[in-house]
């Protein structure tokens, strides 16, 4: 009954632990929220990225479901993320991430004969909700994101894109003193004499934070595409912020047809071919 009552005695302390000071959420632990810039047709994508820092690391394991509407340019994406970290002198956190983001294509030009636009604006606007842990580490992260892709396709099977991105969030964290807690099980303190500060420590706040990245595509065939990514990242805290660059693949399978608006033969003009207009001055 004795470790009972001390750890009721630790839960009532936590209950006033709440303070709205910075979290220390770490704001570039945002996981992956595009799957696929290919808005022509709907897609599963399978990703995989990882950064190091020093003797820390940051990957990103993620799966997404790629909606296409009917006119082929906007793109309803919804993944699963697995979220790796790690610091030198700390035990490794993993966690999970579910992300929902909307993207809007805007051609520039005229598309390639298989309906990739030659230049487009792609912004985007998404959230991705997360939950790390470690050993005596745990977070809660609400960011929102808002996104600008410009899509370029200067051959019908590649696609590069440039892209940055900003973000706005909520962070919650919950930090465990060990030594504090092995202390009062073991009597040395008092449960009556341990302040709350000692043994928990429970902060939230709002961050904002940057990334940018650029994308490569290979259109291999009508169903497959390969991913090359490279992406510029901000690890920040409180007491510092570092810069990380994460490099990935990804594998994108079209399980849908290219949507028929998209199509030259539909009316999307080809570049380079004369329009009825033109072609009469």
């Amino acid at each position: 009954m004795g470790k009972v009552a001390h750890w009721v005695v630790l839960a009532a302390l936590a209950l006033g632990l709440a303070s709205p000071r910075s979290a220390f959420a770490r704001s570039g632990e945002s996981a992956p929220t595009i799957g696929s810039w290919d808005t022509r047709a709907s897609s599963l994508t399978f990703a995989y990225m990882e950064g190091l820092f020093g003797a820390g690391h940051l990957r990103f394991a993620s799966y997404f479901t790629n909606f296409t509407s009917t006119t082929g340019r906007l793109s309803s994406q919804f993944g699963l993320h697995y979220i790796g970290y790690g610091e030198e002198g700390s035990s490794s956190a993993h966690g999970m991430a579910g992300s929902a983001t909307a993207l809007y294509e805007i051609p520039l030009s005229g598309r390639q004969p298989n309906g990739l636009p030659w230049v487009a604006l792609a912004p985007y606007i998404g959230l991705s909700p997360s939950a790390i842990v470690s050993g005596d580490y745990a977070a809660i992260a609400l960011p929102a994101h808002f996104g600008l892709g410009l899509p370029i396709s200067p051959i019908s099977w590649l696609t590069v894109t440039p892209w940055v991105e900003g973000t706005a969030g909520l962070g919650m964290d919950l930090n465990v003193n060990r030594k504090a807690i092995d202390d009062i099980a073991a009597g040395t303190i008092k449960p009556a004499d341990a302040k709350a500060s000692d043994v928990l420590r429970f902060e939230y706040g709002p961050y904002l934070s940057s990334r940018f990245g650029l994308n490569l595509t290979a259109h291999l065939g009508a169903r497959i595409d390969v991913q090359v990514q490279g992406l510029g990242n901000w690890l920040s805290q409180p007491a510092n912020s570092r810069f990380v660059f994460m490099a990935g693949a990804a594998i994108a399978w079209h399980w849908d047809n290219v949507v028929p608006a998209v199509l030259p033969d539909n009316g999307c003009p080809v570049p380079g071919a004369a329009s009825e207009t033109s072609a009469g001055l």
